[in-house]
């Protein structure tokens, strides 16, 4: 989202970002493709607005003002996905794959690339195992089951 091939938080720092894939803690990666899936409409923003709780009044209204600020309905709920994966991981479908970070200058600066090929295509041209790492990748989702959790929770 920062460029056409790299995530924000990577590209940043794609350096540092390639030493803590390299550094052996286990990593959970939550991409953009699964990112953007888990949105609110204006319908559940408005109700969240009009709550008695205060917690859920905020919400709608950051919300409500988000929708209003970048003309979209409806919005994502982004980073919000990535804590939903380490706290239920059960609504997610996950696999891990060797992955590195482009450090070098250039348009794929900051990329984080995930070889998902099979063993045998891996064989052709493999990852540098010095410069990539095993990573647990989310490919998919419950896409109603995070969002109602995320209503659940901050209507709670």
């Amino acid at each position: 989202n920062a460029t056409a091939a790299a995530e924000f938080n990577v590209w940043h720092d794609p350096e540092a970002a390639a030493i803590v894939f390299q550094s052996g803690v286990p990593i959970s990666m939550y991409g953009l493709d699964v990112f953007m899936r888990p949105t609110i409409g204006r319908a559940d923003a408005t109700a969240m607005s009009k709550s008695a709780k205060p917690a859920s009044q905020f919400a709608g209204s950051l919300a409500l003002g988000f929708m209003d600020q970048v003309k979209t309905d409806p919005i994502s709920l982004g980073d919000y996905g990535a804590l939903a994966l380490v706290i239920h991981p059960e609504l997610f479908t996950t696999e891990m794959f060797d992955v590195a970070v482009d450090t070098s200058a250039g348009p794929a600066r900051g990329q984080t690339i995930v070889d998902r090929r099979d063993a045998w295509l891996k064989q052709l041209e493999p990852l540098d195992l010095e410069d990539s790492a095993k990573v647990r990748v989310a490919l998919d989702l419950d896409v109603n089951a995070v969002v109602k959790l995320w209503l659940k929770t901050v209507n709670s």
